[in-house]
């Protein structure tokens, strides 16, 4: 099975290249893994053999990924590595949680991404800095939640699915930089 995950239009990126993951059953010379390509599907390479939940960053420089490792139990963790495939490095240290996709903010300097911490049995939306790794969390909730950046790169906007599957049941907007209130929004029904 192929994911596809496109980054972002050329005129966002410095790289003109596609990002999509691999997975499933082998195939004789296409391992599983992450690889990239040429809009034309020329020259593809295959640059590191695992990773999910791929995304360029705006500047297309870094492509954000997650991965279970053995220091949170199989579970699933945020990296960033080169758009060749070098430079991977974890960015999220958390344990007994599970990191959701992550979303990069405009500038690419920040990573906002939820956990699944099933001790508690609830979300938590963290923003971290990739350059110096630190994090800082921003809220809770029984929802899983899907944070989307504003164009202005300090606010963050996080939707939230029910765990009923009706639909969006909330959004929240908070200022990352001043650590404001969280504050709802209303979402059309």
């Amino acid at each position: 099975m192929l994911k596809n995950w496109f980054g972002g239009s050329a005129s966002q990126t410095t790289s003109s290249r596609i990002t999509f993951e691999r997975t499933g059953e082998y195939v004789a010379g296409c391992p599983v893994g992450i690889y990239t390509t040429n809009p034309d599907g020329s020259d593809t390479r295959h640059i590191r053999p695992s990773g999910q939940s791929l995304r360029w960053s705006p500047d297309g420089r870094w492509i954000v990924y997650s991965e279970g490792t053995r220091d949170n139990g199989g579970l699933q963790s945020v990296f960033v590595m080169a758009f060749s495939g070098a430079d991977a490095r974890q960015i999220t240290h958390h344990h007994d949680v599970d990191a959701t996709p992550p979303c990069w903010s405009p500038d690419s300097k920040r990573l906002a991404y939820s956990l699944y911490l099933w001790s508690e049995k609830r979300y938590e939306l963290c923003v971290v800095e990739v350059a110096t790794r630190k994090w800082k969390h921003l809220l809770y909730t029984e929802d899983s939640i899907y944070p989307v950046w504003s164009p202005t790169d300090k606010i963050l906007i996080s939707i939230q699915q029910g765990a009923d599957s009706e639909g969006w049941r909330s959004a929240f907007r908070t200022d990352v930089d001043h650590d404001s209130e969280v504050m709802p929004i209303s979402v059309p029904s």
